[in-house]
C-alpha cells in the first residue's frame, strides 16, 4: 500500500533542498511492541515540553557565495588597436 506523504506533494526543488537541509535520512525500525526496556525509558518523551532535544544546526547554502563584480573595461580604441596589429582572427595565425 502507498502512502503520500507530504514530500509527495512538494515541487521537486523543495524535496532536494529539504534533503539538502536535512542530510541524509535514515529508516528507524518500528517498534511492534511498546519498548519496556532500560533504553527506551532513557529516551525523553517527546510531549514533555521541557525534554531535552538536541542542537540545531543551520549551514547557509549560500555560504560561499560571492556576489557579481564587474570586470574592469578596457577602453575601445585600445583594444580595437590591439586586435588590428594582431596577425589576424583574433591572433590564431590565420593568413
Amino acid at each position: 500500500m502507498l502512502v503520500k506523504t507530504r514530500a509527495a506533494s512538494l515541487p521537486l526543488w523543495a524535496v532536494v533542498g529539504l534533503q539538502f537541509a536535512l542530510g541524509p535520512v535514515q529508516a528507524q525500525p518500528q517498534a511492534t511492541a511498546p519498548a519496556s526496556s532500560a533504553a527506551a525509558s532513557a529516551r525523553p518523551d517527546p510531549s514533555d515540553p521541557k525534554a531535552p532535544v538536541p542542537r540545531s544546526l543551520y549551514a547557509s547554502p549560500l555560504r560561499g557565495y560571492q556576489g557579481f563584480a564587474q570586470a574592469p573595461v578596457a577602453p575601445w580604441r585600445e583594444t580595437n588597436e590591439g586586435v588590428r596589429q594582431s596577425s589576424g582572427h583574433a591572433g590564431h595565425g590565420m593568413k
